[in-house]
């Protein structure tokens, strides 16, 4: 219910931004005026009654109810009636950094848009009236929240990562809702130029809260929010809605950015319907009306929970396949088939899926978020596939004396009844064309097991496997021996009315004194019983007496024969070969690093899944790149850089295997891109500056600039302009033909740019 809710509510908030205009020179304007429109105050004493109950509070149906800090994750637990105590209501704008002091009465001191429930002494209290950022250097953390200072060795509080991009999105409601209002500023170049500095606070990075916005969009929980606060301000936060609206914002001086974006889609795809079937769920649909502007392809969002998030432009997110997080994501083009697998589910899970249209691709993509997103959803059935037709028989053992016996598979997908199907061995001896033996054979065999029959009299090891024995298996090299069920013949060794002689074949691949056992990825049997027998075509040959693999239950395995790891730009890329396959549905990757303090952390991970060839009898290649391991492993205590891979190969009816394992070791972890504070700074007449390129470009050298300008931003100095790999890095900078003033030294990369001030004084 709550999502349908969501979803009508979008309907009539679609309404609500009738009129607004990206392409409008007075866009900003338009905006600011729809928002504030209207708009009801609300007490902020009222604020327990009218979110807690109705929105934060989760019952635990034992009397009970939880409230969540929505910085750190940390949860209250109360019965009866929920008070201020425990919990504060956050101010995301700081009132300390209001132009009007923030005093209960106004509008922007109660505006729910920007007021959550967080955690008092730990949470609230410690974000005091510092600005939000990424901490690089910790001081304290409590639960998923920390405390410290930045790049730049500022002081920042960075909430947990769900609560990044509604945090950003109050900010930059803030800011335009109330800037300009009776004369005051409230745009980031005030609050970074004037009001912080009084507070002896650092800035408030726009870029971070940029980043935060496109790295956590808005959830289904931030679209409810918004709709409950509508229901009482009569206000909506717009970015929440159309979160590409920031794409034309600068919010260091509410200026309108000039951008034409690419065309959004007319229409979203109809008749989405999902199937399940062998632990997969295969969705189709017919393709969106091209309308005035047809889509280039659909964006699939897949969850474990009726959840969605609204796709920003601009923004590609990358297919996953790793639901270990709840969720994943397949782009599919327009143009291909109207229909997509997700493989390798979880049997009984239920998944969710929503799919957005999208034209344009990279930095222009533009998601078709209005109207109603079409979803379905389905629970995955348990597999049903089947890799055989029939039976077939995968060993032969003609040894001395009475070690006669053979070896049947049964890869049907089901277990076989062996008398109620009459299936029966039939001996032709000596080139004879009418069988001069018939065995019936009894019991049952499981889907993926094997039955052994053999002589009364074999050797012990042969008995001791054996489903079933007779005196009258009893052949020779020379006799052609058939499976049948019923009339049908269904396999066959040899090749009857012909006597070869001896044996067919030679040496150890042979039908005399020989063990032979069927080639891996032969999965049908040979049906005729008239044309030529060569067992060396599907067959391979052991020496007289082997039993050793007799009876085993994977007769036919996947065969892996090599599993290799190389760093590259992003991340590690594993490969690996198998020379040959049957039933294989495919391989888990999983890791875990290793020499990790924090033990709870050392366990292995599923990180992605590669789908298996089913049944091949020639070498097949695989690659999967590991791209978020740096980005999940390396903020751990502990870790230095030596992460631990292995392959889980999954058979169809899931039984499964692991590889053995190897060991990638990155060399000395950098965590990501940095540019250091000058040393000494002031300086007079030289300075050292230090700059890191980060790990996950090991393998891949770029193009590095470290460039100097004056205050009027006259480039002055180029202190290095090549290409670079990962690493740390100084440089000196001497500035004995300059003179006393403030400079400003900027790193650039393809993927980073930043700047720092130093100060040189003669």
């Amino acid at each position: 219910m709550g999502f349908i809710l969501a979803i009508f509510t979008n309907i009539f908030a679609q309404d609500y931004y009738e009129g607004i205009s990206t392409s409008s020179e007075t866009f900003v304007s338009d905006l600011q005026t729809l928002i504030r429109s209207n708009y009801v105050k609300n007490s902020y004493d009222s604020y327990d009654e009218n979110m807690i109950p109705d929105f934060y509070a989760v019952n635990n149906g034992n009397g009970t109810n939880s409230v969540f800090c929505v910085y750190s994750n940390y949860e209250y637990v109360y019965s009866g009636t929920f008070a201020w105590s425990e919990f504060s209501r956050e101010h995301t704008f700081c009132y300390s950094w209001m132009p009007t002091n923030g005093i209960t009465s106004t509008d922007e001191y109660s505006d729910y848009h920007h007021l959550f429930p967080t955690q008092q002494n730990n949470a609230n209290a410690v974000r005091s009236n510092h600005p939000l950022g990424n901490v690089q250097n910790v001081s304290s953390t409590f639960w998923d929240a920390t405390y410290g200072t930045n790049s730049t060795g500022d002081i920042v509080y960075e909430p947990r990562d769900e609560q990044k991009g509604d945090a950003a999105r109050a900010l930059f409601y803030m800011v335009l809702r109330y800037d300009g209002i009776n004369g005051n500023n409230w745009d980031f170049n005030w609050l970074n130029g004037t009001r912080l500095p009084s507070l002896s606070e650092g800035e408030q990075d726009l870029q971070t809260l940029l980043d935060w916005h496109t790295q956590d969009p808005p959830s289904l929980a931030e679209i409810a929010r918004n709709d409950h606060i509508y229901g009482l301000q009569n206000n909506r936060n717009p970015f929440i809605d159309h979160p590409e609206y920031v794409n034309f914002i600068d919010f260091n001086d509410l200026s309108k950015i000039s951008s034409t974006p690419i065309l959004e889609p007319t229409n979203q795809l109809t008749n989405l319907s999902a199937s399940t079937a062998n632990e997969s769920i295969t969705l189709t649909w017919t393709d969106a009306v091209a309308g005035s502007q047809a889509p280039s392809g659909y964006l699939i969002e897949a969850f474990t929970t009726d959840d969605y998030f609204v796709p920003i432009d601009g923004t590609v997110y990358a297919d996953d396949f790793d639901f270990s997080d709840g969720d994943g994501i397949a782009n599919v083009s327009y143009s291909g088939a109207d229909t997509y697998t997700f493989n390798n589910l979880d049997t009984a899970e239920t998944y969710y899926f929503k799919v957005v249209s999208y034209n344009g691709s990279g930095t222009d993509i533009n998601y078709k978020i209005d109207g109603t997103i079409p979803e379905t959803s389905s629970t995955v059935s348990a597999s049903t596939h089947a890799s055989y037709s029939d039976l077939i028989i995968t060993e032969y053992i003609e040894g001395s004396s009475n070690n006669k016996a053979l070896e049947i598979f049964n890869g049907t997908g089901a277990s076989v009844d062996l008398a109620a199907l009459a299936y029966k061995i039939e001996i032709y001896f000596n080139g004879a064309t009418v069988n001069s033996t018939t065995i019936d054979l009894i019991g049952n065999i499981p889907n993926n097991d094997v039955f052994v029959i053999s002589n009364t009299s074999a050797n012990s090891t042969i008995l001791s496997v054996a489903n079933q024995t007779s005196g009258s298996l009893n052949f020779n090299g020379d006799d052609a021996i058939v499976l049948k069920k019923g009339s049908t013949i269904i396999d066959v060794i040899g090749q009857v009315g012909v006597d070869p002689g001896t044996e067919w074949g030679s040496s150890l691949t042979s039908t005399a004194d020989n063990t032979i056992r069927r080639k891996h990825g032969t999965t049908v049997g040979d049906t005729n019983p008239n044309d030529t027998f060569d067992p060396s075509v599907e067959w391979d040959g052991y020496a007289i007496d082997t039993f050793n693999d007799l009876g085993g239950s994977d007769p036919l395995p996947v065969e892996l024969t090599s599993f290799n790891a190389e760093v590259i730009k992003n991340g590690v890329l594993l490969s690996w070969t198998t020379s040959t396959e049957v039933n294989n549905y495919g391989f888990e990757i999983e890791c875990k690093i290793l020499n990790q303090v924090q033990n709870d952390k050392s366990e292995w991970k599923k990180i992605g899944f590669v789908e298996g060839h089913g049944n091949s009898n020639s070498p097949k290649d695989y690659t999967f790149t590991d791209s978020q391991t740096f980005e999940v492993f390396q903020n751990l205590e502990g870790f230095n850089g030596v992460i631990q891979y292995r392959l889980k190969q999954i058979d169809f009816d899931g039984n499964y295997e692991y590889s053995d394992e190897i060991i990638v070791e990155l060399g000395e972890l950098i965590k990501g891109y940095k540019l250091e504070q000058n040393y000494p700074n002031p300086f007079n007449p030289s300075t050292v500056i230090k700059y890191s390129i980060p790990t996950h470009v090991k393998g891949e050298k770029q193009e590095v600039r470290l460039l100097v300008y004056d205050i009027l931003g006259n480039e002055v100095a180029t202190l290095v302009n090549e290409n670079q790999g990962f690493g740390n890095y100084e440089v000196k900078f001497d500035a004995s033909n300059l003179s006393t003033g403030l400079y400003i030294y900027r790193l650039e990369t393809p993927d980073y740019s930043k700047s720092m001030k130093m100060l040189l004084i003669k």
